[in-house]
């Protein structure tokens, strides 16, 4: 069989004819301009070839790296790592290749795994593994695909015979440039299982003992939450917040999705970033506990504090402090939060000292809440779909102008397109009980009403 590297030069030789050939820009052309000029075709058969090169070159790598990994296990006269004055041999490898730990330490776990095992008078044993070791050496597998293998089958070889296990390889082999990686840790993890059920719960014991939780204060009013979990918690979060961070594009006054371009109104449209989607998902799953939290702290029910001076609050200029946070908040941010019933704002005069601990007319009742979300079914900024438990109860008229808590007065907006509202100076027309956003003008000249999204109307008269 003709080894890795001969393959490899062959190969080589031939790309470089192949990329000559498809060459329209002349001889003095740069790479880049001859990429450049490839159809969409003549680029992907060029990275299918550039693709087994690079598994070839990775199965030359891994077979060198592996007998630096024999010559620096530990028991010898004196390892091969320790010789080079290297901590360990993943370390001497990426020096001297001039790779990453973490590729160097893939190398030598394959090739270690790969590696001639010879019998006590010298001779020369059957791979192990003979499947893996024939599609590394054609360039049908890469290293990162041969170590899940190895790994999977090192799991099952204490509960299966040679031929079940040998069966298993060439099943792993042959569906590994199909699937591709993630679908090849899978199928891998799925097999071990299948050999070892008990294994599932020793792994999930295995990684609640790892999980934890730390909060970071980063400065200048930033904080990092981190957070390590296992799949179970994982799956918990990702179903509470997958459907938060799913946008829709805005479109028609029935609040159904519209794809053509026609339909798509730049105003109306959400712009933050997947992270930040996710972010504010997350946020609003911690706020929706807030709000319907049983418990108590000391005889008292579990509430956010904030403290505002009376002429911040009333004008929403200035600042506002949540109790136990030393950066402060914007008064406007103050005033949205204070529309939720665990949150308490204390009004403060000039010297600090409390004014008022709420008012209970400010805010929405239950049964308003309850009549709104019947009315409104979720956040009424159209194109959203966040559902009523995600909402807030808003008021379309500031409450300090009309001492006005009532269902006219009241909308459903989530908390993203509720700071939208207020932020960016949106306004709400009422035309025959349906209301309308108003746009401000530096986000349409026009200031074009755009109806708001309701899913469950009075029907008329």
């Amino acid at each position: 069989m003709e080894s890795p590297s001969r393959t490899l030069a062959r190969l080589a030789v031939a790309h470089a004819e192949r990329v000559d050939q498809l060459n329209w820009a002349g001889p003095d052309a740069s790479p880049e301009e001859v990429a450049d000029g490839l159809t969409d075709a003549q680029t992907m058969a060029v990275l299918a070839e550039l693709g087994r090169m690079r598994n070839l070159l990775e199965a030359e790598l891994a077979r060198y790296a592996g007998v630096a990994a024999v010559r620096s296990e530990p028991g010898g006269v004196e390892p091969l790592a320790r010789r080079l004055g290297e901590r360990s041999v993943a370390g001497a490898v990426g020096s001297a290749t001039g790779a990453s730990f973490r590729d160097a330490s893939g190398w030598c776990a394959v090739g270690a795994a790969l590696a001639v095992r010879r019998t006590l008078s010298g001779d020369v044993l059957p791979s192990q593994h003979p499947e893996v070791t024939r599609a590394l050496a054609a360039g049908e597998l890469g290293v990162e695909a041969g170590r899940l293998i190895l790994d999977a089958l090192a799991e099952m070889a204490p509960r299966l015979d040679v031929a079940q296990l040998q069966s298993r390889e060439r099943f792993l082999v042959g569906e590994a440039p199909i699937v591709g990686v993630t679908g090849l840790r899978r199928l891998c993890r799925r097999l071990v299982d299948q050999v070892n059920p008990d294994g599932v719960l020793e792994r999930e014991e295995d990684a609640r003992v790892l999980n934890t939780a730390r909060v970071l204060r980063r400065g200048e009013g930033r904080y990092r939450y981190i957070w390590d979990t296992d799949a179970e918690h994982h799956g918990i979060a990702q179903a509470a917040t997958t459907p938060l961070t799913n946008p829709r594009r805005p479109g028609g006054s029935d609040g159904e999705d519209r794809d053509s371009e026609e339909s798509y109104d730049d105003a109306l449209a959400d712009t933050r970033s997947p992270g930040q989607r996710l972010h504010d998902a997350i946020g609003d799953v911690f706020f929706a506990a807030l709000k319907h939290a049983p418990g108590d702290v000391s005889g008292t029910a579990v509430t956010l504090l904030l403290t505002a001076d009376h002429d911040a609050i009333v004008t929403g200029i200035g600042t506002a402090t949540i109790l136990g946070v030393e950066e402060p908040i914007s008064a406007g941010a103050a005033r949205r939060l204070a529309c939720a019933a665990k949150i308490l704002p204390a009004v403060m005069d000039g010297r600090s000292v409390p004014l008022d601990l709420g008012s209970a007319n400010r805010l929405f009742s239950e049964a308003q809440r309850y009549a709104l979300a019947l009315r409104d079914g979720g956040c009424a900024w159209p194109g959203c779909g966040a559902p009523p438990s995600h909402c807030d109860a808003a008021h379309i008229a500031p409450w300090r102008d009309t001492r006005c808590t009532n269902l006219q007065n009241g909308i459903l907006f989530c908390r993203f397109h509720h700071r939208r509202f207020d932020n960016d100076a949106w306004k709400i027309q009422c035309r025959d009980g349906i209301p309308f956003l108003i746009p401000p003008a530096h986000l349409d000249s026009t200031r074009t009403p755009r109806r708001c999204q309701q899913r469950a109307l009075a029907p008329p008269g």
